[in-house]
């Protein structure tokens, strides 16, 4: 993960060196993806199903992927998101993280 400074934006981690202002991503410099994302979240949870990371990838995928085109990695940034919003304790009750056991 990126320090503050080196991350123009710091809800999906975009490196300042790649940020460019016409992205289509954000509206100046609020991060539109950050608000789709925390829509699927918001979906997942009202669903009152558990959910997983996988879940929350497929649906951004499936809904906003292509609306995104200038996210160079758009499942490493989803990813990064899923992290910070663990991070900050904001993930729902049905959210489960999934562990592997080998």
């Amino acid at each position: 993960m990126f320090s503050k400074d080196e991350v123009h934006c710091e809800y999906c981690m975009c490196p300042k060196d790649i940020w460019k202002p016409s992205m289509k991503t954000y509206a100046g410099d609020e991060c539109k993806l950050y608000d789709d994302f925390m829509n699927v979240i918001r979906e997942l949870e009202q669903d009152l199903k558990p959910f997983n990371n996988q879940d929350i990838l497929e649906k951004c995928k499936a809904d906003f992927e292509k609306e995104y085109s200038d996210i160079a990695d758009f499942e490493a940034t989803v990813n990064e998101m899923i992290t910070i919003n663990l991070e900050l304790g904001v993930m729902p009750k049905n959210y489960r993280l999934l562990t592997v056991c080998k």
